[in-house]
């Protein structure tokens, strides 16, 4: 994600960088189960945590860019 991220930063037009992240933040919301550590819920809550503000801000990203880029 962090790669990512960065990739948005250098090309802020682009919106394939942030649908990355949107597809990245849904890997995580089913990784403690596909990994096996939802027996650990510090770590499972983690990932859904990160997952929730991932895809908050891609999407946010992703409607923000096609606002500017309308009204430019």
């Amino acid at each position: 994600m962090a790669v990512v991220a960065l990739w948005a930063l250098a090309a802020p037009t682009s919106q394939l960088a942030e649908r990355i992240n949107v597809v990245l933040a849904a890997w995580l919301f089913v990784a403690p189960w596909l990994l096996g550590f939802t027996d650990l819920a510090e770590a499972a809550w983690n990932a859904w945590i990160v997952r929730v503000l991932v895809a908050g801000l891609a999407l946010w990203a992703i409607f923000d860019v096609r606002r500017v880029s309308t009204t430019a």
